[in-house]
């Protein structure tokens, strides 16, 4: 599905139902993460990403068996519902982060560090200290399930055109750059978990996931939740 089409969905589902615009939607999301605590965490929501995340959102509901296209990771769009899952990694990659969002490999300008195993793709858990060894940096994201496969394996998933991964309860792989919204960095310092900000940031993502609901009607919102084990 190219960037037009997807647009054209995002047009289709707002103007049908009423909704507001992309943009509009955009800054309720921000404003979500505003009223977070004040130096618990850094807000990124990157301006292309919280874009091309809302329009997918919007032809997830227009258009839900539409193919995303190859260049964006492989998968049906689908109406599978939100998850909201933290993806760790370095301080370091923070801002380009900042200004792309998180970019699924390509292998040539983008490089995967960590997470190959079940194929490419944006690898996330809900469960906030399972992925402390790969970074210092816990990211909450927002991010559609689309069309998803459960098991252990990328070919099967990939072989049948399902755009998310989970593999047990504590990994999920999404294959589109388009279905990850990259909200707050949250900083951890070695051996401190720093718990308070990432409760601060579920509530923030929890009302954002709300704002979505509102907005385009007929969005499954139901998905993955994080938890502290």
């Amino acid at each position: 599905m190219s960037a037009d089409e997807l647009a054209c969905g995002a047009a289709a589902a707002t103007t049908t139902a009423g909704a507001a615009s992309i943009e509009v939607v955009a800054a309720e999301v921000r404003t979500c993460w505003n009223a977070a605590l004040a130096g618990q965490m850094q807000v990124l929501l990157p301006d292309v990403a919280v874009r091309r995340f809302l329009q997918t959102c919007a032809a997830a509901v227009a258009a839900p068996t539409a193919f995303i296209e190859e260049g964006e990771g492989t998968g049906g769009v689908g109406n599978g519902g939100v998850d909201v899952v933290f993806h760790w990694t370095s301080s370091a990659n923070l801002p380009l982060i900042s200004e792309q969002g998180l970019v699924v490999a390509d292998g040539i300008v983008v490089r995967q560090a960590h997470g190959h195993r079940l194929g490419p793709g944006i690898y996330a858990s809900p469960i906030f200290q399972f992925g402390s060894r790969y970074g210092d940096t816990a990211i909450i994201c927002i991010c559609l399930r689309g069309t998803r496969e459960k098991g252990l394996h990328e070919a099967r998933s990939e072989r049948n055109g399902c755009s998310s991964l989970e593999s047990g309860r504590r990994r999920i792989v999404y294959r589109s750059t388009r279905q990850v919204m990259p909200c707050a960095a949250i900083r951890v310092p070695a051996a401190i978990l720093h718990v308070r900000g990432a409760h601060e940031a579920v509530r923030a993502a929890t009302a954002a996931v709300g704002v979505l609901a509102r907005r385009f009607p007929g969005l499954a919102t139901a998905g993955a939740r994080p938890s502290f084990e």
